[in-house]
Order: structure tokens, then C-alpha cells, then sequence
């Protein structure tokens, strides 16, 4: 698999460019930045990061802020709020 998915649509990206770009284009509205995707690369594999406001659960923080954006979108979060909330998935099973 490629190691960038568009969390919208699916669509895959060799490099982070790549779906920097596509989210410019095809999901404007969705406000993304390399930061963002910092933590995505596998720096810690088995993490797991969780909504402070619901059940929802996500390995990879985009995911969460992305979460955010459809179902809490009052909320402003980035990727640095949830660096320091990483628990291993073992830990959740």
C-alpha cells in the first residue's frame, strides 16, 4: 500500500506532496498541512490515538483530526494536541 490516503476519498499518494496537493484540490475545505502528517509516518507503530469527546479511536493522527473535522467541527485540534496522548494498541485491545 502506499503510504498516503486521502481520508476523504481513499485516494493514494506515493509522497506526502502528492496528497498535500490533492486535498488542495479536490477537499478545499479541509484544512491539512505537513505537520499534520508528522506522526503518520511510522515513527511509532502500534499507537493509537483517541477523541477526547467521544469513543472514536484512530492509529494514525489524521485520521483523528479528520474525525474531528466531520464530527466535532466547533473543535479546533492539530496535530500537536494529540502527540502527547499516544497509547499503544496493545493497551487498548
Amino acid at each position: 500500500s502506499t503510504p498516503y490516503q486521502c481520508t476523504v476519498c481513499q485516494s493514494e499518494y506515493n509522497n506526502l506532496h502528492g496528497l498535500l496537493t490533492h486535498y488542495g484540490k479536490k477537499h478545499p475545505g479541509m484544512k491539512v498541512k505537513a505537520a499534520d502528517f508528522a506522526q503518520d509516518i511510522d515513527i511509532n507503530p502500534g499507537a493509537v490515538y483517541k477523541c477526547r469527546h467521544c469513543p472514536y479511536i484512530n492509529t494514525r493522527i489524521h485520521g483523528v483530526l479528520t474525525h474531528y473535522q466531520k464530527r466535532h467541527p466547533a473543535i479546533k485540534v492539530t496535530a500537536e494536541d494529540f502527540v502527547h496522548d499516544v497509547e499503544q494498541s496493545a493497551d487498548i485491545a
